[in-house]
């Protein structure tokens, strides 16, 4: 898991991550800041779908920030869904117009 792009150490206001899994990409992290959220986004390679890469991605860049984080996603992509429930995402609301859902992790601010 490398970054590939980030601003410094203190600005993640857009960074993406790169995971290989012996020298080939398997898949992409993505973090855009909206107002004080950040907004997670990510994707496997096709032929690597299916073998967790992308629960263990999310899991690794959720740690990265320590506020609350949204991902937007389509309501038929099953297993994006299930790597965003798998690591703390709630559903928080249904975009209708964009065919879009967007999960919601809140960041325990107590324990952190």
């Amino acid at each position: 898991y490398r970054n590939t792009a980030i601003k410094s150490k203190e600005d993640l206001s857009m960074a993406i991550f790169i995971a290989e899994v012996d020298s080939a990409l398997v898949g992409t992290c993505r973090f855009n800041t909206v107002g004080d959220i950040y907004e997670l986004s990510w994707t496997i390679a096709p032929k690597e779908r299916g073998k967790g890469y992308g629960k263990q991605m999310v899991a690794m860049a959720v740690e990265l920030v320590k506020c609350d984080i949204i991902a937007q996603i389509k309501p038929d992509n099953a297993a994006s869904i299930a790597v965003a429930r798998a690591n703390g995402f709630e559903l928080e609301a249904h975009c209708d117009s964009a065919f879009i859902t967007r999960y919601r992790r809140k960041h325990d601010y107590q324990t952190r």
